[in-house]
């Protein structure tokens, strides 16, 4: 299964990191309209 998740405020980041330890998940993808808030998720991986 994948995911996209929109908004990468507070939760998004989040929930997308706890998707990516999830083995029934094969892609999480992330989507936000602010550059700045989809690099700030990329650096916490």
């Amino acid at each position: 299964m994948r995911i996209l998740v929109l908004g990468n405020g507070l939760m998004g980041p989040a929930a997308a990191f706890n998707a990516m330890l999830d083995p029934d998940f094969a892609g999480v993808t992330l989507c936000d309209r602010d550059e700045g808030q989809l690099e700030a998720a990329q650096a916490n991986r």
